[in-house]
């Protein structure tokens, strides 16, 4: 409630309680008023309480200024001399209100002031420089605010980082002692099970392992990156023939898909400076979410090529399902996945792209997607021209 209350302040909180001036009180009277009070700049004129004009100091002295000022005004009541229709507004009014009302309504408030009642009687006056100190005093209370939720943000960030990294590492020891006896039993190395389906079994518990052990590596893997401890290890590595050994990895999960997997990348291509572990996991990363999202009988290939800068293009092409162009931000993001029933029905926390992206951008190059429902997915991604052998030359890229 307190946060409302600061967020939606009331102009009554701004008023200045000047006393009022009486509307019988003589214009001569408020001359002698404003030359012993210099800093009051507005003072209200009221019947009985009720505020009924406004006499601002500069336009009153004016009056007084011409040749005949005091004959004509001295002995008149302040009434005659006074803005008979100001602005006022009540004093529960919030300042955002009472702002725009002057902005768009009543902007000459902004030189004369205006006046604020309680319960339709007087309360006291507001000004543009009250206006303006409440904004400055504001603005640096809200920098202050942006700071504290920035820093207490990084804070958050930091410590769900570690977490993460530490549950990784806490959940790697069990899931590797559960893919290892599952070997085990699948092979019946210490002897047989007896029963076919207690193998089929341990074959599940085997791969529902592996899957909950890409999870947690992946995800141990961005709390690195986000932290900096993620570090390259590089050398110098043939491109096509890890692309081939990508493709022997997923063999059996393209076939079980019935996809294509064609490797377009040129062999004469120049050796590779880079860490071969990282670059093969985005390319994992990449071809498995292709074949995830592509129906049976479709293609995806890898192709790569020379852009005009000297950097490598790399291209993971497929025929796959595509994503709406205003939802690629999103499957960028860590744990961002696009929301619909066909997609659904895939497993995945949304961890390999953005993985990717970051693996590609540690390596000083960019990774981006092009895709449109209904025709398919490019994933590209760059690496810098100091990453590539000496002997580069260019390439024509693949149709």
């Amino acid at each position: 409630m307190s946060d409302r209350k600061r967020s939606l302040p009331r102009i009554g909180s701004l008023a200045l309680h000047t006393p009022p001036f009486s509307k019988d009180l003589s214009c001569l009277d408020v001359c002698n008023f404003f030359a012993a009070n210099p800093d009051i700049l507005t003072v209200a004129v009221v019947d009985e309480e009720r505020p009924i004009g406004l006499i601002n100091r500069d336009e009153f002295l004016l009056l007084f200024s011409s040749q005949f000022g005091h004959a004509l005004f001295d002995k008149k009541p302040v009434a005659s001399a006074m803005d008979p229709v100001p602005l006022i507004v009540d004093g529960t009014s919030s300042v955002g209100m009472v702002s725009n009302l002057i902005l768009n309504e009543k902007p000459s408030a902004l030189l004369k002031g205006f006046i604020i009642t309680r319960d339709e009687r007087y309360f006291g006056v507001g000004t543009a420089l009250e206006l303006l100190r409440y904004s400055i005093v504001r603005s640096k209370e809200r920098e202050q605010e942006l700071e504290t939720a920035r820093r207490e943000a990084v804070l958050a960030n930091e410590a769900k980082t570690q977490f993460l990294a530490n549950m990784s590492h806490e959940l790697r020891t069990p899931l590797n002692a559960i893919i290892g006896f599952s070997e085990i039993m699948y092979g019946e190395l210490l002897g047989p099970i007896g029963n076919d389906r207690y193998r089929e079994y341990a074959n599940d518990i085997g791969e529902s392992g592996q899957y909950l052990l890409g999870l947690v590596n992946d995800i141990l893997d961005i709390a690195q990156v986000e932290t900096g401890q993620l570090k390259l290890r590089e050398q110098g590595f043939d491109l096509h023939e890890l692309i081939d050994r990508c493709f022997i990895q997923l063999d059996s999960k393209a076939q079980n898909a019935q996809v294509s997997l064609i490797n377009e990348v040129p062999c004469e291509l120049p050796e590779l400076h880079a860490d071969e572990r990282k670059l093969r996991q985005v390319m994992l990363n990449l071809l498995s979410n292709a074949i995830k999202f592509t129906p049976c009988d479709g293609r995806i290939a890898v192709k790569s090529c020379f852009t005009p800068k000297g950097e490598l293009l790399i291209q993971v092409q497929d025929t796959g399902i595509g994503i709406e162009p205003k939802n690629i931000p999103l499957v960028l993001q860590k744990f961002g996945q696009v929301e619909n029933s066909y997609q659904r029905k895939y497993d995945g926390v949304g961890l390999g792209l953005p993985l990717a992206k970051s693996l590609i951008e540690m390596h000083g190059g960019k990774l981006w997607i092009k895709s449109a429902m209904g025709k398919g997915t490019t994933v590209c991604f760059t690496l810098p021209s100091a990453r590539l052998g000496a002997n580069a030359a260019p390439l024509a890229l693949g149709a």
